[in-house]
């Protein structure tokens, strides 16, 4: 799932919503942190046999889960979400 997400956040950042979110201020700047975080969370899972992996997946979900509800309720970046971004929330409760 850490995997997962970090793929749609690369997706997102190339090809989401009008040109991608990389080209939004704040947030393109973090979709790349979240799927370089995604990345090292899911080797630390597979190869790391420690209780800080399965920890460190579990902040991860919930920080990524809770900056979706940031922007969502509080972001401007409606034109991004208008144009076609309508999976996140179910991409991020899965």
């Amino acid at each position: 799932a850490v995997l997962v997400s970090a793929y749609v956040h690369l997706y997102e950042w190339l090809n989401g919503g009008v040109r991608g979110y990389r080209h939004v201020h704040v947030i393109g700047n973090l979709f790349i942190v979240n799927v370089v975080a995604g990345v090292v969370i899911a080797v630390l899972l597979v190869a790391w046999r420690h209780w800080l992996a399965p920890f460190l997946a579990f902040g991860f979900g919930a920080s990524t889960l809770g900056g979706f509800a940031i922007s969502v309720q509080w972001g401007r970046v409606e034109h991004v979400i208008l144009a076609g971004c309508t999976h996140a929330p179910v991409v991020e409760l899965s």
